[in-house]
């Protein structure tokens, strides 16, 4: 299933269905934690933290299509993603990854 960030389907015709959406919270572990500090102090790439926002988004955007999917959808038009972290106390240990859109039904 194909999902657009357009606003618009381009060259088809179709009809809007409703919205879809999908998440995925991820928990950061503590050796990530360690090696974030550490590299705080060296510099470079957090590689667990960018491979864990990469599954997070491909995951939420799956999600979304499943959505779409099961309410009869064609493809989704106007996605939008969002990432936020939350946790307690004083760190960050939850990754929150969201996606939705606008599913719709092509008209043959």
């Amino acid at each position: 299933m194909v999902a657009i960030t357009s606003d618009h389907y381009p060259h088809k015709d179709y009809e809007v269905i409703g919205d879809v959406f999908g998440v995925f919270v991820a928990s950061k572990n503590a050796l990530s934690d360690i090696g974030a500090s550490f590299k705080n102090i060296v510099g470079g790439e957090l590689g667990g933290y960018s491979k864990m926002n990469i599954t997070a988004k491909a995951l939420a955007v799956r999600r979304m299509k499943i959505d779409a999917a099961n309410q009869g959808a064609d493809a989704v038009i106007a996605m939008r993603l969002n990432q936020s972290a939350s946790g307690n106390g004083n760190s960050d240990n939850m990754l929150t990854f969201s996606a939705y859109g606008t599913a719709i039904k092509f008209i043959e």
